[in-house]
């Protein structure tokens, strides 16, 4: 199952322990908050993600890098996530969950 590739006006995806959806849309402009936690279907994260301000991987092995793009990211979940070994620059980064 996938979502549509576009949702301009999307500001929240809850996907924690959803193992239906395998793909993100490529586009999510308005995005505030991804959650991805103990979600084992989706690996790979859109490439620019502007207005991203949380990301929620906790307990997600299947995703093993960030995009270079999280300009206003403030909080990264990234407990009991060993695949991430790399951080992009994160200007705006104020909570980080290891």
């Amino acid at each position: 199952m996938s979502l549509p590739p576009y949702l301009p006006n999307l500001q929240t995806l809850d996907l924690e322990n959803n193992n239906t959806i395998v793909d993100l849309p490529s586009d999510l402009p308005n995005l505030q908050t991804l959650k991805l936690g103990f979600n084992d279907k989706i690996w790979t994260l859109p490439p620019y993600l502007p207005n991203l301000k949380i990301l929620d991987l906790g307990w997600n092995d299947k995703i093993v890098t960030l995009p270079n793009l999280l300009p206003n990211l403030q909080g990264l979940h990234l407990e009991e996530n060993n695949r991430i070994v790399a951080l992009p620059g994160l200007p705006n980064l104020q909570i980080l969950y290891l």
